[in-house]
């Protein structure tokens, strides 16, 4: 186990001096780590609560259903549909 400490810290040491030696190269390994760092951080702040505001987003509601009768009864599922959508007030629903 001391060995692998030993060899670690010998890494470590060379990789510290690549980078006294090369400053471009400490440059181009902050690149490598903040990229992908900042990328995560954008992707994750527009994915964090994505229900919060849902009400504003508009929502066309398009009905065309024009029903059918069927043994005596009157079945209209576009317009179940639509007024169920409505109700819920997941979206800002507009009927078109």
């Amino acid at each position: 186990m001391k060995k692998l400490f030993l060899q670690i810290g010998f890494i470590a040491r060379t990789e510290a001096q690549y980078f006294a030696r090369y400053p471009k190269l400490l440059l181009a390994a902050a690149v490598i780590v903040l990229v992908p760092a900042l990328y995560a951080a954008i992707y994750l702040s527009s994915m964090w609560d994505p229900a919060a505001k849902t009400g504003d987003l508009t929502v066309a509601v398009v009905n065309l259903d024009a029903g059918v009768k069927y043994h005596e009864h009157d079945f209209n599922v576009g317009e179940e549909v639509a007024s169920r959508l409505q109700e819920s007030n997941r979206f800002g629903f507009k009927n078109y």
